[in-house]
């Protein structure tokens, strides 16, 4: 067997000669994951994102991380909520950057869980998409 070709699925009763049935498999996991992501950015930036500042900035303090029009800061969210604690130091905890104690405190389960939907589905959709040349799918 040879990646991206003659992938045996034949048992299964998928038979569509050479090696279709790899890059079917393949295109339709990759659309998922991007469709995924692509409603995961607003759902987490809209519920969580927005959640998370309001209730920081119920207490008295100032947004974790000043406004962008683009969205991108919904990247430092996710980062804040998903990768390790001991991973950050003290500067991370300067005015303008995003706090991820700060964050962390203030967020709940549900949104960790959108936080690791959202960085895993990005992350495999792009693994797959980087993948599609070494693996003959694209010329």
């Amino acid at each position: 067997w040879i990646p991206g070709r003659n992938l045996p699925l034949e048992p299964y009763g998928i038979v569509l000669g050479d090696h279709m049935e790899f890059e079917i498999i393949f295109y339709i996991i990759f659309v998922t994951l991007l469709g995924i992501a692509t409603l995961s950015w607003p759902v987490f930036g809209r519920v969580s994102m927005g959640r998370i500042e309001k209730r920081i900035m119920a207490d008295g303090l100032p947004r974790p991380c000043d406004w962008d029009g683009a969205g991108f800061r919904i990247i430092l969210y996710v980062g804040a909520l998903t990768i390790p604690k001991f991973m950050f130091n003290e500067h991370d905890e300067e005015p303008g950057k995003v706090n991820p104690k700060l964050v962390n405190k203030y967020a709940k389960t549900y949104d960790r869980v959108l936080a690791w939907v959202f960085l895993s589905t990005l992350i495999g959709f792009t693994g797959m998409g980087l993948a599609m040349a070494p693996l003959g799918l694209v010329e």
